[in-house]
């Protein structure tokens, strides 16, 4: 779906997932995606009546697609006087036939937050030591509420082919916005013994 008046221009590609086995989950998060992109069409043209210029793009890659996981990106980019970047990512066990978040590939009551957000402070610190124009918002005394302290609970992720997570960041949400959206490798190694 494209639009131009001059001023204000998106252009939306909207997936439609589509499996060999009928899945539950293939319908809900079809119907999910559905949702999310009139709800960033509504946004971009309630703000086309009190903004000036601006610009979305939406589109969409597969970043897994094996025996056992599918998993969608829905990638999106609003410009007005400067872009922002963010994700929505949707996860499908192809075995259970179950759409699944973060949280449902852990045992009850282990602290994956923890674990997963100290591998990630870790991480940033190691890039920001190999390469000073990589900054992440980690031990900013100036703007300490602006630290990355902790994963949210469901937080976007997918599991890669090898099955380690993936964690992604939106644009700005740990870092400054010229680097871009953020993401974490979590070794499957480290969250073996909490992993259901």
């Amino acid at each position: 779906r494209q639009y131009d008046d001059g001023h204000n221009s998106a252009d939306i590609e909207v997936p439609k997932v589509i499996t060999e086995e009928e899945h539950p989950a293939v319908n809900d998060v079809n119907k999910s995606v559905e949702e999310y992109i009139y709800k960033l069409l509504a946004q971009f043209e309630n703000n086309m009546q009190v903004e000036g210029y601006q610009n979305l793009d939406v589109s969409y890659e597969v970043v897994t697609n094996n025996d056992t996981w599918f998993a969608l990106d829905i990638a999106a980019v609003e410009t007005k006087a400067s872009g922002y970047e963010f994700h929505r990512l949707y996860n499908i066990n192809k075995v259970t036939g179950e759409q699944v978040e973060l949280k449902d590939l852990f045992l009850d009551g282990s602290d994956y937050i923890t674990v997963i957000s100290e591998e990630i402070k870790n991480q940033m610190k190691s890039k920001m030591a190999e390469d000073e124009g990589v900054i992440y918002w980690l031990d900013n005394k100036e703007y300490p509420e602006d630290n990355f302290k902790e994963i949210k609970e469901n937080q976007n992720f997918y599991l890669d082919n090898d099955e380690n997570i993936v964690i992604v960041f939106d644009e700005y949400e740990v870092a400054p916005g010229y680097m871009g959206v953020s993401k974490f490798i979590i070794n499957k190694e480290l969250v073996k013994n909490i992993l259901i």
